[in-house]
């Protein structure tokens, strides 16, 4: 979804009281509001639609597109139809979320909202210029909502309209100044020329720490990138499942940032217990300051499996395939490298579309040793370090990197050939994430999971 979809009718009562305890971050408290005011009011349409808010927050989709429907029964509301539209685009029921969205139109066709949630779902859909027709029509109706500005904004980088897109998302950012990721977009000249044409971004090699095998011999190189914390909780796993799905005359690099004092041990540990043929271990300084926040330093540290990349596409001079630690591999990743044979590089488009942040997914990443990829990374590596410099490192910034570095080289030299990873190959990897720990129970994950007591935490 495009943006904190922030826009709300006018509260009062028990809706404000809700919205006022979700602000504050009381979603407990807010939820049991509405659930007494269901006990005794069980036929008022606004206690729904306050209920549908909270599940919205908590991503409970299905509970919430339940409670709008419901709240839709009781009360003729166009807020309850746009919101429910949203909650059954999250549970990609695509269709009944365009039927939803284009009801609310017919309806209410001077709703801002509903233009823009509609233009949503064509886009989403592949019908990218009725999709550009409802965001421009919110976009008259209403142009002081972020929602509806970002919304146009992603339609039009998406039609490779980039002049218009980027003036938009700096109107976003300042309608939604705590919402980051507008702010990190770009396809300005002046930015390619910055990105382009600056040496002084090259970083140190890394310091090699541990190798077996020699430089020759293997197919392609799977690599991952983590600092020491998620090295202790993923990294064993994830080396197990290279073991069993891609060890055969391959080499698997690990590049830790940011080494901590447990790493040395950790490090005797692991290669103690995962018995590979070729096997590289890196470590480097990044260059955070020492009290930099936990978001500054976990954007970085999802950043920097690219930073390298160019060095060691040319170090290698044979594929790498790049993933996120907290996963492992559940197929043979040969499958990878076959689909993106002749090209540059290979990439996951999100589907549906959505967003800069969002359409180009990183967990994936096939880089072949060609010109081409060489140069998109050093050019991913320089936009990251761009905002780096200006302290704008939020989430997602990697996935940001790749999209609209993309664009760039697309409008002013020669873009990458990219092989789009087919949605069956993506199952080679089984991702967890930073927020779905319980993923760990799944068998997918538990069964290349080391007998750990030992290991140093």
């Amino acid at each position: 979804m495009t943006g904190p979809h922030d826009a709300r009718p006018a509260a009062h009562g028990l809706l404000q009281q809700v919205l006022d305890a979700l602000l504050q971050g009381q979603v407990s408290e807010a939820k049991a509001l509405c659930e007494a005011a269901i006990a005794s009011h069980h036929d008022d349409g606004e206690t729904w639609f306050a209920l549908g808010r909270v599940a919205m927050h908590e991503r409970a989709y299905g509970d919430a597109a339940r409670a709008f429907g419901r709240s839709l029964e009781l009360h003729a509301n166009p807020w309850a139809c746009v919101y429910r539209a949203l909650s059954l685009w999250e549970l990609d029921e695509f269709e009944a979320a365009l039927a939803q969205a284009r009801m609310v139109v017919d309806v209410a066709p001077d709703f801002a909202e509903a233009h823009s949630t509609l233009a949503l779902a064509l886009h989403g859909l592949g019908h990218s210029l009725e999709a550009e027709a409802h965001a421009r029509a919110a976009e008259i109706l209403n142009p002081d909502a972020q929602f509806v500005v970002g919304e146009l904004a992603s339609i039009l980088a998406h039609l490779d309209q980039l002049d218009e897109a980027e003036v938009l998302f700096r109107r976003a950012a300042k309608l939604a100044p705590s919402f980051p990721h507008y702010r990190m977009i770009s396809f300005c000249r002046p930015l390619w020329d910055q990105i382009s044409g600056d040496s002084s971004h090259a970083l140190d090699a890394p310091q090699v720490v541990y190798a077996k095998g020699g430089s020759d011999g293997f197919g392609f190189v799977v690599m991952s990138c983590c600092d020491s914390v998620y090295l202790r909780k993923y990294g064993a796993s994830f080396a197990n499942s290279f073991a069993q799905n891609a060890a055969r005359e391959n080499l698997l690099h690990l590049h830790v940032l940011d080494p901590d004092d447990q790493f040395a041990d950790y490090l005797s540990w692991l290669v103690g217990h995962i018995d590979l043929p070729r096997f590289r271990i890196t470590t480097e300084r990044s260059p955070l300051k020492k009290n930099a926040d936990r978001v500054t330093r976990t954007t970085y540290y999802s950043c920097g499996r690219f930073m390298q990349m160019s060095r060691l596409l040319t170090d290698y001079g044979r594929p790498i395939v790049c993933f996120d630690i907290d996963a492992t591999l559940q197929a043979p990743v040969q499958r990878l490298i076959e689909h993106t044979h002749g090209k540059d590089l290979g990439l996951i488009q999100r589907e549906p579309p959505d967003s800069p942040w969002l359409d180009v997914v990183a967990n994936i990443v096939v880089a072949n040793p060609t010109a081409q990829s060489s140069r998109y990374f050093e050019l991913v590596r320089n936009y990251v370090q761009y905002f780096m410099h200006r302290g704008k490192l939020f989430w997602h910034l990697d996935q940001i990197a790749l999209y609209c570095v993309l664009k760039m080289m697309g409008r002013y030299a020669m873009a990458p050939q990219v092989a789009w990873i087919k949605t069956e190959l993506r199952k080679t990897l089984w991702h967890i994430g930073q927020s779905y720990g319980d993923k760990m129970k799944d068998e997918r994950y538990s069964r290349y999971v080391l007998g750990d007591a030992d290991a140093p935490h």
